[in-house]
């Protein structure tokens, strides 16, 4: 089973909307959760994280940029 997380509050708590046996089984959700621009993870039953929002992408390509300038800058 997995479990589609939701955080209301800016990623401060998450909490359960549904579970699913397969992830495809959430995407329509997890879909309409990116429109309303709210933070959510797929997870496992282990807690392994399988999917995440657009923000959550956003932010690690805007840290990994930021990262591979300051290496740059360094060298």
């Amino acid at each position: 089973m997995i479990k589609l997380l939701v955080s209301y509050d800016c990623g401060v708590h998450y909490g359960l909307d549904r579970e699913a046996e397969e992830i495809k089984d959430l995407q329509e959700r997890m879909i309409e959760l990116d429109n309303e621009m709210l933070r959510w993870v797929v997870e496992d039953d282990n807690g392994e994280m399988l999917a995440f929002c657009n923000i959550h992408h956003s932010i690690i390509n805007t840290m990994r940029g930021l990262n591979a300038g300051k290496v740059e800058n360094e060298a």
